[in-house]
C-alpha cells in the first residue's frame, strides 16, 4: 500500500489518463455525494480489485 500522498499522485495521473471518460461519469453515488476526480476513481478502482 503507498502512503497516502503517493496514492493521491497516482489517483491523478488515472485519473488524466481517462480524462475523457471521466468528464462523462455520472455514477449515482458519485453524483448524491459530490467528490473529487481522485475519490471518485479511489472509489470505483476499490470496488475493480475487491
Amino acid at each position: 500500500m503507498l502512503p497516502d500522498r503517493h496514492r493521491i499522485v497516482a489517483l491523478r495521473s488515472q485519473t488524466a489518463i481517462l480524462g475523457s471518460l471521466w468528464e462523462k461519469h455520472d455514477c449515482i453515488l458519485c453524483s448524491i455525494s459530490p467528490k473529487s476526480d481522485a475519490q471518485k476513481l479511489e472509489l470505483h478502482t476499490k470496488d475493480a480489485i475487491a
